[in-house]
């Protein structure tokens, strides 16, 4: 019974949505590499969340979502309005390169 009651809690953290994104974040736009034009590279994005709680691997989705709302809030801190996905999530880490199309 005490084993069931600690994955119940464990995969109810596992849901928990640990990363939030800040208001000017929500203004990011999110691209690809063939609609970025004449856009100005503002710099290179490394973003990471936990993929795993304890053993148990967290919903690749959830991972996905969370990565994405770091890489916006860090676009801000570059002054760069638009973020392009460089790879695909990996163990809860990408990278994203930020870009600067509003001049």
């Amino acid at each position: 019974m005490k084993t069931l009651v600690v994955l119940l809690g464990i995969l109810t953290l596992s849901a928990c949505t640990w990363v939030n994104e800040n208001t000017d974040g929500r203004d990011v736009n999110v691209s690809t590499s063939q609609r970025i034009g004449n856009c100005q590279k503002a710099g290179d994005i490394n973003v990471s969340v936990a993929s795993k709680i304890g053993f148990i691997n967290r919903s690749s989705k959830k991972v996905q979502e969370e990565l994405l709302v770091l890489a916006r809030n860090e676009a801000i801190k570059l002054r760069a309005d638009t973020i392009v996905a460089a790879n695909q999530p990996l163990k809860g880490t990408q990278k994203y390169i930020a870009y600067d199309c509003v001049n």
